[in-house]
């Protein structure tokens, strides 16, 4: 048998927390198999990428974070009064408005080095529309379960089930028609970007989807509800998780207690979190519960008060019982007594409720 064809291929994305990790998962893999892979991303993911075999090519048009501190996140979705602003912010700074820079960085990096396809966040446009208009086939990667509407599915975002009576379906179409006007306020600056690059406009934002050659869905299908049918182009492709590289080496203690086990599991992003983390810990504490608490390269778990216990094992997850814990704001100066933070799961409590 012939060794398989070495190809060229090209990932574009962006800092946004849970996306990173099954996207360096796929680059491992295609480079373990021999493929020439290139990442362009904001210039805080270059350790990654690189740790991951790809070559690294940061944005330089479009807005690339320089680092994780909380400054340079250009969202800021905690400063939003509500979802509709959120949703605005994402599509002005990062879906539509950019667009335009987007596709100039990747036109620019397919001009130094052609690759035979695109892979790039199902949130960026601009390499999407980049790669139309260059003749370059492009698979738009999901790390979580489709975006786009799907005919039987409950709409993206608030969590609801499939839709059984009248008054659901008309809620469910209500939902799906408020975010269609809320992506739909980006369309002008995505058709601009479409002029400027000489491609026909799009009559609305979810058309762009359906320009895609693939749509990469990396979750299970069985996760998912099931549709009524199925856009051509879109395939689950299954979950990519691996271990995220700030992460590497925790893990949570293990311990004969047989209590049950809470898992607390916020965003890896910021998002202004830590009082609804403090609200989880005290209540916690009260009950007879083990509880493992992620916080993601984003916060840092800061023991407090008399009742806190460490594990001083290297690189071990800070442990301490719920009563006596916290969550830094990283805002915030650094308490000259605190330590170092480990970027890594809080354990809690160590030896149930109450004082030792």
């Amino acid at each position: 048998m012939s060794p398989p064809t070495r190809r060229s291929l090209l990932f574009t994305t962006r800092e946004g927390g849970d996306n990173i990790p099954p996207v360096l998962t796929l680059v491992r893999t295609l480079v373990a198999r021999g493929h020439d892979v290139r990442l362009t991303g904001d210039a805080c993911t270059r350790a990654a990428a690189e740790a991951a075999g790809a070559t690294f090519l940061p944005w330089t048009l479009a807005p690339s974070r320089a680092e994780l501190a909380v400054e340079s996140d250009p969202m800021r979705d905690w400063e939003a009064s509500e979802p509709a602003e959120v949703i605005r912010r994402m599509v002005a700074r990062l879906i539509c408005g950019t667009a335009l820079l987007y596709a100039r960085d990747v036109l620019a990096a397919l001009d130094a080095h052609l690759a035979d396809a695109i892979v790039t966040s199902e949130m960026l446009f601009g390499p999407m529309i980049a790669c139309e208009a260059a003749g370059v086939p492009v698979a738009a990667l999901g790390c979580n379960i489709p975006i786009v509407p799907l005919p039987g599915v409950p709409p993206f975002g608030p969590g609801l089930a499939p839709a059984r009576r009248v008054e659901e379906r008309a809620l469910h179409a209500a939902i799906q028609g408020s975010m269609a006007e809320l992506l739909g306020e980006g369309l002008p600056a995505l058709n601009d970007a479409c002029r400027a690059l000489d491609l026909p406009p799009l009559s609305a934002i979810g058309e762009q989807f359906e320009r895609l050659d693939r749509y990469l869905v990396a979750t299970a299908q069985a996760f998912d509800f099931p549709a009524d049918a199925l856009p051509p182009n879109l395939l689950y492709v299954g979950p990519l998780m691996d271990e995220p590289v700030w992460a590497a080496g925790d893990s949570a203690p293990t311990t004969d207690d047989e209590r049950p086990l809470v898992l607390v599991a916020f965003s890896t992003t910021y998002q202004q979190q830590e009082a609804a983390l403090q609200r989880i810990f005290d209540a916690l504490a009260a009950l007879p519960v083990r509880a493992v608490v992620t916080t993601g390269p984003m916060l840092t778990p800061v023991p407090s008060g008399p009742r806190q216990r460490r594990d001083r094992r290297k690189r071990a997850p800070r442990r301490a019982d719920a009563g006596g814990s916290s969550c830094r704001d990283p805002r915030r100066p650094r308490h000259r007594h605190s330590r170092p933070p480990r970027r890594s799961a809080l354990a809690l409590p160590a030896d149930g409720p109450g004082p030792e």
